[in-house]
């Protein structure tokens, strides 16, 4: 029945692709009132709303919710909660490790001391960066960031430093537009209008298990990138191991 459900709803997706429906809550007022606003924040139908999505659409697929997750180069640990009373202090429930290879549980104890160790070598990372840029030397700016001025303009000037000036945009011309696939599926875009229009070209509107097993393909392309190969086939593994655990 839910794989029919599914298919139901993909299907409606793809005919009435505009729909809307009316959500509901009833909940304590003093949840409502920090829970609302992220509510906004995830079902805004503009990039930032598929950025929010994605950070958290993991969490589903982990049996706790997650207090950190720490990521590497490939490997990942996370530090499940909630926090428990442990007499002087709180611990963790549990924690787990992936990485090439391995997959091992941790106890609370463990938990608690890799999460320590992860967050301390960070602490150091960052304060190394501050002294390398000196910026203990320069005056501190406001936290605030004007979004409608500084977001495509610092995308630019990186473009520019790393790719140069960018070419001439050609004019569009719907005629040009890819035909589909096999599938029925339009070839993969990078306009935000059209990814938002289609299922098929965009990690929060598709199945989720197309996104469960990004991250591990994501972290299986830059060991590929370090020139260590052989740690490709377990993350491929990884891979769908997760994507096949997003479907049940």
């Amino acid at each position: 029945m839910p794989i029919f459900h599914r298919t139901l709803d993909r299907l409606a997706d793809f005919i009435w692709q505009g729909r809307k429906v009316t959500l509901r809550f009833t909940a304590d007022y003093r949840m409502a009132c920090v829970t609302l606003p992220l509510i906004k924040k995830l079902l805004a139908d503009s990039d930032d709303g598929e950025t929010y999505r994605c950070s958290i659409a993991h969490w589903h697929l982990n049996e706790r919710p997650p207090l950190h997750i720490h990521r590497g180069e490939v490997s990942t640990v996370r530090i499940d909660g909630p926090l428990q009373n442990a007499g002087t202090s709180y611990l963790p429930l549990g924690g787990l490790i992936e990485s090439p290879g391995v997959t091992a549980h941790l106890d609370p104890i463990e938990a608690d001391r890799l999460d320590r160790w992860v967050q301390e070598a960070v602490e150091r990372a960052i304060r190394d960066w501050i002294i390398e840029h000196g910026l203990y030397d320069q005056p501190r700016p406001r936290r605030e960031i004007d979004r409608r001025r500084a977001d495509r303009a610092v995308v630019a000037r990186w473009v520019t430093k790393q790719f140069g000036e960018p070419e001439p945009v050609q004019p569009f011309d719907s005629r040009n537009m890819p035909e589909p696939d096999a599938n029925g599926i339009v070839l993969w875009g990078c306009d935000a209008t059209h990814r938002a229009s289609n299922s098929g070209t965009h990690l929060t509107h598709g199945c989720i298990q197309h996104f469960s097993g990004f991250d591990g393909m994501r972290i299986a392309s830059r060991q590929t990138r370090l020139g260590q190969n052989s740690a490709n086939p377990p993350f491929h593994a990884m891979a769908n191991s997760i994507s096949a655990g997003a479907v049940r």
